[in-house]
């Protein structure tokens, strides 16, 4: 598992005062919210509903890693799953979530000749 200090998804997440982005094995979980467009105060929904404000995407990667030198693993964007917060809190937990989720499927697949 290796964790990023930069958003894995978002076209516009340098808006966005909250990112958590981990790799687990062949997948990435990208985690933003509190996106605020450049003119705003208040922060944005990004997700579904009326209480998107979080959201967290998990991709699979190509192998091939991202040219500026971040280090970020190149993704599909066809996402893998994605769940939407209206919480800190909640992004928080279920970013933890989807990596121990990961990291149990990735066991699972070992344990499995796959």
């Amino acid at each position: 598992m290796k964790w990023y200090g930069n958003a894995g998804h978002f076209c516009a997440a340098i808006n966005c005062a909250f990112h958590l982005c981990t790799e687990v094995g062949e997948y990435l979980i990208s985690t933003v919210g509190e996106y605020r467009q450049p003119e705003d105060k208040e922060i944005s929904i990004i997700g579904v509903g009326t209480k998107g404000f979080y959201e967290t995407f998990v991709f699979k990667t190509d192998g091939a890693r991202c040219k500026c030198g971040c280090g970020l693993p190149e993704i599909n964007l066809l996402s893998v799953e994605e769940i939407i917060y209206a919480t800190p809190k909640e992004a928080n937990e279920g970013h933890m979530d989807l990596c121990r989720k990961y990291v149990q499927l990735l066991g699972d697949q070992e344990e499995d000749g796959k």
